[in-house]
């Protein structure tokens, strides 16, 4: 890890003070720098330019830690796009049952850089959308569907951090089960072809889910 330098600055960043404010100045991919940082305590413009170079040393955009957008940053519908392109591992019966909700979070956040979606605005949309009545477990599958799609944007270096990742899903409840009676499953294995019977049979005998079947 590189030492802070004798002159104003950190590693790879020097600071320059230009009237009551400093600037850092880098080179990266051969091209000079100069961003203003609107700092007017050394010690605060020090702890920045520290920032700075640890971003440059990960290979991480500079941009994230002045708060602008790095050149062809992704929006978050090309980001789904490209998750479902490349990056998606779904089961073909998941991604279909996720697709209402992920066009629904496209619809929401699709035009903003992805970068640039907090996990205020996350918490606040969930919010607005069960205040709308949507139910618990449905907003459940809005965050997980975001954890899943921003955690893949993060392994590509599209985000600094998963802004998804820390919100927790909300306790939906443990529903009762509402078995079939015996004279109900006798009623149905009796009007079933014998192939589907057997079917039927396994089914109440175990209760496996209808993929495992």
């Amino acid at each position: 890890m590189p030492r802070p330098a004798k002159a104003a600055g950190y590693g790879r960043v020097r600071l320059n003070k230009r009237d009551k404010y400093f600037y850092a100045r880098f080179t990266v991919d051969g091209k000079r720098q100069e961003i203003p940082l609107r700092i007017t305590n050394k010690l605060t413009a020090e702890a920045k330019a520290r920032e700075i170079n640890d971003t440059l040393e990960k290979g991480q955009p500079w941009e994230w830690v002045v708060g602008r957008q790095p050149i062809g940053a992704k929006t978050f519908a090309e980001t789904v796009d490209e998750f479902l392109e490349k990056g998606c591992n779904w089961a073909a019966t998941t991604r279909a049952s996720n697709a209402p909700t992920v066009r629904m979070l496209v619809r929401e956040f699709g035009h903003q850089s992805v970068s640039k979606i907090g996990r205020a605005a996350i918490e606040g949309y969930l919010a607005r959308r069960r205040d709308e009545g949507l139910k618990i477990s449905s907003c459940n599958r809005y965050l997980c569907c975001l954890k899943v799609i921003m955690g893949k944007a993060l392994d590509w270096g599209y985000i600094p951090v998963n802004p998804a990742a820390e919100i927790k899903v909300q306790p939906e409840g443990h529903k009762l089960p509402n078995p079939f009676r015996a004279d109900e499953v006798r009623s149905i294995l009796a009007v079933l072809q014998d192939r589907h019977e057997r079917i039927a049979v396994i089914y109440s005998e175990t209760g496996l889910r209808l993929g495992e079947l």
